[in-house]
């Protein structure tokens, strides 16, 4: 009997010890622990950076000037080439931007007299600031700065004698850009923009004695363009 209760009381200690030692074991089938992301580790869309790209649009165009009642006004198309660079910090982007299109602006008209006039512009420079605010992937910017562009025209005014009947003027005007647009970036690399911008490229003299007079032009330009992001 002594035997018998030994082993009785060995056996209901051993059964007392399984549930303590099979909570020590490692649970089967079961995923390592994985810490949650920290906050802010997701990769985000920033501006910082150079770009370049194409643009193309619309010109509507004034002559200014003394030239002007002789040239008019005309509508052209836009094609060219972007460049720039842009720095973002929180929500605000600062940049530099420059673009050169082809323009064609050109308009004729005839005065009394009569007298023929014929006005052109052949390209489009500008090289402006760009402030704007970031929201996620848009960007909504204001411009300013330098614009030029190659201005030539004619005039042929029959009521001088022959031989001093014609003249002609080519040159480069200087002035100034203002205005705003928005930009989105489609991925990473690729963005779209849509703008208007108001250049007055000044005046300048023009022709010579008898009919000398100044001329320039003032510019309302509608484009749309496509960056590359480096």
């Amino acid at each position: 009997m002594r035997h018998i209760f030994a082993a009785t009381v060995g056996a209901l200690s051993i059964l007392s010890a399984l549930p303590s030692f099979a909570a020590d074991l490692p649970a089967r089938n079961q995923a390592p622990y994985q810490p949650a992301p920290a906050y802010g580790s997701v990769p985000f869309f920033t501006w910082t950076g150079f770009y370049a790209g194409v643009n193309g649009g619309l010109n509507i165009a004034n002559f200014n000037g003394g030239a002007g009642k002789v040239w008019g006004g005309a509508v052209g198309a836009l094609l060219g080439v972007t460049g720039g660079y842009n720095y973002q910090f929180n929500q605000i982007v600062l940049g530099v931007e420059g673009d050169f299109d082809l323009d064609t602006v050109r308009n004729s008209k005839t005065t009394v007299g009569p007298a023929f006039g014929f006005g052109k512009q052949t390209n489009n420079l500008t090289v402006r600031g760009r402030v704007g605010v970031a929201v996620e992937r848009s960007l909504l910017y204001v411009t300013g700065g330098y614009a030029g562009g190659d201005i030539s025209g004619s005039l042929l005014d029959t009521t001088l004698p022959p031989g001093a009947q014609y003249f002609s003027n080519d040159g480069w005007h200087s002035g100034y850009a203002l205005g705003a647009g928005i930009e989105y970036a489609f991925t990473d690399r690729i963005s779209g923009k849509a703008e208007y911008l108001y250049e007055n490229l000044g005046t300048q003299r023009a022709f010579a004695a008898p009919r000398l007079t100044n001329a320039g032009a003032s510019d309302n330009i509608l484009r749309g363009g496509v960056n590359y992001h480096f």
